[in-house]
């Protein structure tokens, strides 16, 4: 995957919005609004918007492509202009809430492959998977669903007190041959 963001697919969900909004403004001014029960011209596209923006949401974090899943985060609301132009309602509050859990749902497998990487002395793997987490970190912090709290507190600690330990270890060793 590319890490640095050069896929031209990038503007995929601010298209969409635009799509959407246009459609929102034809649906507006249109007579299908008048009769609630009555199927209405993009009906089916906005019902199928959920599961296009959630797909979204899961390729972006599998290609670390964190900036674009940020975006996401931050255009998702606006879904709740769409809410009554369909029947049934769109009920964006659990698209939104499923993108979320997406994104979280990987940070958190994240973190469990620092402390597996870390308990199963991978340093390889530990290492991609703090840059990883860092990366994460840095665009989803504000975010207090998806990251309320800083994630290094336990690991850092521990990896600091084992790089200490094996230090004391070495000195101690080089002492005794001296």
């Amino acid at each position: 995957p590319d890490k640095i963001g050069n896929d031209t697919s990038s503007g995929d969900a601010g298209l969409m919005f635009r799509r959407v909004k246009e459609a929102h403004d034809n649906l507006l001014s249109s007579d299908h609004l008048k009769s609630p029960d009555r199927s209405r011209a993009f009906d089916e596209v906005l019902k199928g918007i959920g599961g296009k923006l959630r797909t979204l949401s899961k390729r972006f974090m599998e290609e670390q492509q964190y900036g674009f899943a940020e975006k996401l985060l931050f255009q998702v609301p606006a879904l709740r202009e769409l809410d009554n132009l369909v029947t049934p309602k769109l009920r964006s509050g659990d698209i939104q809430s499923s993108i979320c859990e997406i994104i979280q749902g990987h940070v958190k497998k994240m973190r469990v492959d620092v402390d597996t990487s870390w308990s199963e002395r991978r340093y390889k793997d530990l290492n991609d998977s703090i840059t990883d987490l860092k990366q994460m970190e840095s665009h989803f912090k504000s975010y207090p669903e998806i990251f309320a709290t800083s994630w290094n507190t336990g690991i850092m600690q521990t990896i600091e007190k084992e790089i200490e330990s094996l230090g004391q270890k070495a000195r101690a060793c080089l002492s005794s041959q001296s």
